[in-house]
């Protein structure tokens, strides 16, 4: 008897998860669908960025997760769900086919939301890829080299200066982690250190909100305390290649803006047809099945899934892989005959590194903070890594960086071109 094929398209939290749980089951075949032939691990990103972690380290081959014939690099053009037909392009050949699925499962996670403001999109950087983290790493070391041989102290306190926009946990542990960072790199660049500065850029009053409020104090005061300007109850106006604006009129001069301040839905998702709600994320319902469809599926960012109490699950990747989970068992239980069970799960607890083996959160409701707090997030974050080799190996980079100064060295990429045009107004 010829087997089902479920056809999971995206490579993040939840569609690795789901295709993980498929693969070993006897009843079908999965085939996971990913423009990258890997799976990043996200929460470590800002790490990478400052050299805490080494770049290969939380990326994991789908092929390491999967059986070979489970994955293609590529993506989906094309959807017909009454046919269950998908049209797939294998990227780097190029070269297009037809697959056939049983069920089709859609979490192609989501990209940064620029809210409209003018210039972001062309003038910031974003921390979404590893090639992300990489050139901002390369970005500030190239203009602290610039910064080295700039004679006016205008000139160099744009260059060493970096906007974080966005005071969520994203836009906090990478202001930690650069700070950190800053930090190290006063040792080789010591007359530069009374001008590097990183600027929080928050449009609600405080950082961190889904924080307990007490938390959100210890928070601003570690950021505050570790020297982190906070721009706080003031959104981003404008952005341009050498400042931002803010909505008070305050312009601050940099040469180094990231966005860490929203995530919208990939817009695959339209692309594709299926039904989404006005925040661009796919209708579902609590069984994670799309609405008006017996044979697609949607989960983590790309999807707006209902809870009990009334509300949406975050965009979080506790509840990606927990849906990614739970799907895979809906799936094989519609396969089985047998009725699919609605996605619960109550939050264990958040944690935020804010650098310097400090942290803070909570976890099964009671509030941590500090060193405690800052080893909970490392051990969590270390086993929730998808293979054992990338969890020796991260370990030993934490090792290393207790007992040795970090390098402040360029990685060499194909962007410096663009680094070097960027900065040569300065």
């Amino acid at each position: 008897m010829e087997k089902s094929l479920v056809l999971v398209v995206g490579g993040g939290f939840a569609g690795v998860e789901a295709a993980r749980r498929l693969s070993r089951s006897k009843v079908c075949d999965v085939l996971l669908v990913d423009v990258a032939n890997f799976t990043l691990f996200t929460p470590m990103l800002p790490e990478v960025a400052t050299g805490d972690i080494e770049t290969r380290h939380i990326l994991v081959p789908h092929r390491d997760l999967l059986h070979p014939g489970h994955y293609r690099q590529g993506r989906v053009l094309s959807l017909d769900p009454e046919a269950g037909t998908a049209e797939v392009e294998t990227t780097i050949m190029p070269r297009r086919d037809v697959i056939r699925f049983d069920h089709a499962l859609f979490a192609p996670g989501g990209v940064t939301n620029f809210f409209g403001v003018p210039g972001a999109r062309e003038n910031t950087l974003t921390l979404k890829t590893i090639a992300d983290a990489v050139y901002l790493r390369n970005r500030v070391l190239a203009l602290f080299e610039r910064a080295w041989v700039e004679p006016s102290r205008e000139g160099r306190e744009r260059l060493c200066r970096v906007v974080v926009v966005g005071g969520g946990y994203s836009g906090v542990e990478l202001a930690a982690a650069m700070g950190d960072f800053f930090r190290a790199a006063g040792r080789q660049y010591p007359e530069l250190a009374r001008y590097v500065r990183v600027t929080v850029v928050e449009r609600n009053d405080g950082v961190t909100p889904t924080l307990p409020p007490r938390l959100q104090r210890v928070c601003r005061a570690k950021l505050e305390q570790i020297g982190v300007d906070l721009r706080l109850g003031t959104a981003v106006r404008e952005v341009a290649p050498e400042s931002v604006t803010l909505g008070t009129g305050e312009v601050l001069p940099t040469l180094t803006t990231v966005w860490t301040a929203g995530v919208t839905p990939s817009p695959d998702l339209a692309v594709w047809g299926l039904p989404l709600d006005a925040k661009g994320r796919v209708r579902v319902d609590r069984t994670l099945r799309v609405d008006g469809s017996p044979r697609l599926w949607a989960v983590g960012d790309a999807a707006a899934v209902p809870l009990a109490d009334g509300g949406l699950a975050p965009p979080t990747a506790q509840h990606a892989t927990r849906q990614g989970a739970r799907v895979a068992e809906n799936i094989l239980a519609v396969l089985a005959g047998r009725p699919p069970r609605p996605y619960t799960y109550r939050t264990m607890g958040e944690l935020i590194s804010l650098g310097h083996r400090s942290a803070v959160g909570t976890v099964m409701g009671i509030q941590v903070r500090g060193f405690p707090a800052w080893w909970l997030w490392r051990t969590y974050y270390l086993f929730r890594l998808p293979s054992w080799l990338r969890r020796v190996r991260v370990a030993f980079d934490w090792t290393v960086d207790l007992f040795f100064q970090r390098d402040v060295v360029q990685l060499p990429m194909g962007r410096e071109g663009r680094e070097s045009d960027q900065a040569g107004s300065s």
